[in-house]
């Protein structure tokens, strides 16, 4: 990577996930800024390395390896603020780009979900997005569900997403199986048509327990759907309640089941709903936005960067991972029987 690094003339390297230590790494051995961006609050993202080291030594190496630490909303930079040099914080708003979305819906115009799933043309349709995980709770979308067709028996359900959790996506599947949402709710699985999947609902529900920045709700709202969301950590500070979308508090199923039953019911608010989602993407979350802030805030680390100031700290997290990797190699080799005995003596020493 050093190599690459150097062949490219790089001015800085971004890394879009906290977990790219070889990259950050490289950089430095480069001479070169790197630039984290960091999409989960810090405990969430810190999790890959609680065996290692603990949450503070986490935001101590992404300040001294970076230039610039990014969070992807105001609740991600509040959660490092307490680990991570406030010098190098700053939000950067994911961007959505408009008008290739809408392109893309038009492109797959000839997607008719309804006719897929054998639902009447007329079925009012409320979708998900996500991958199939513990953070998304596609579970409480499906209590959810259930409850909105106590009221609402003519709407269906569908979640488009890959399964990141096969055990959670095992227990979707047989909770959209069972009596009460059989045929109502379908478990799309990962979807190339997105897009045209979002033209065609009539309602987009969120029920995650937290977010980076919510994509695909801002997705839903840049094609004008209704959104109702759970205003969890960093969906909360992206919506705006009663004006562009309908939001509950976190795990507040009734709430949402209510709010749904609002949106489907009242063709007038949703169609209003839906025009003020539109606008709030176009102006604070467009990909031109992104990419004007994200050029400014390369060109700062550029600038303010001094070539050697990181070596120090990269060779010290280079030479722990490299120990880490030596121990659980030795490990490994350890679980052969022939070797538990050398490893036995290595440890506590020959007794006997």
């Amino acid at each position: 990577m050093v190599d690459w690094i150097r062949e490219w003339r790089a001015d800085a390297v971004h890394l879009n996930t906290g977990h790219l230590l070889d990259g950050a790494i490289a950089a430095a051995r480069a001479g070169v800024p790197a630039i984290w961006h960091i999409h989960a609050p810090i405990e969430v993202d810190h999790e890959r390395y609680a065996r290692l080291f603990g949450v503070a030594a986490y935001g101590w190496l992404l300040g001294e390896l970076g230039a610039r630490v990014v969070a992807v909303s105001d609740d991600v930079r509040a959660s490092l603020q307490a680990w991570v040099r406030a010098d190098r914080l700053a939000t950067l708003f994911n961007g959505v780009d408009v008008d290739a979305l809408e392109t893309a819906a038009a492109s797959l115009a000839s997607s008719d979900l309804r006719a897929e799933c054998g639902w009447p043309a007329d079925a009012r349709l409320v979708l998900g997005v996500g991958r199939i995980s513990a953070q998304k709770d596609f579970a409480a979308f499906a209590r959810v569900a259930h409850r909105v067709l106590e009221s609402a028996p003519d709407t269906v359900f569908a979640i488009a997403g890959p399964a990141e959790d096969a055990a959670l996506a095992a227990e979707l599947t047989a909770m959209a199986g069972a009596s009460a949402l059989q045929g109502r709710l379908k478990v799309l699985g990962p979807r190339s048509d997105v897009p045209a999947l979002l033209a065609q609902a009539d309602a987009f529900m969120s029920t995650a327990v937290f977010e980076g920045h919510p994509i695909a709700v801002l997705e839903a709202m840049a094609m004008r759907r209704p959104v109702v969301a759970m205003a969890c950590v960093g969906l909360r500070e992206c919506l705006q309640h009663d004006v562009d979308s309908l939001m509950v508090p976190p795990g507040d199923e009734a709430g949402a089941a209510e709010a749904v039953c609002r949106v489907l019911s009242d063709r007038v608010r949703a169609g209003q709903l839906g025009s003020r989602g539109r606008e709030n993407v176009i102006a604070r979350f467009s990909a031109q936005s992104f990419a004007a802030g994200f050029a400014s805030l390369a060109a700062e680390a550029v600038a303010g960067f001094v070539p050697g100031s990181n070596a120090a700290a990269a060779e010290l997290v280079d030479g722990l991972l490299r120990a880490v990797g030596d121990v659980g190699q030795e490990l490994d080799e350890a679980r052969r029987p022939s070797r538990l005995w050398t490893l036995r003596n290595r440890l506590f020493g020959a007794r006997g």
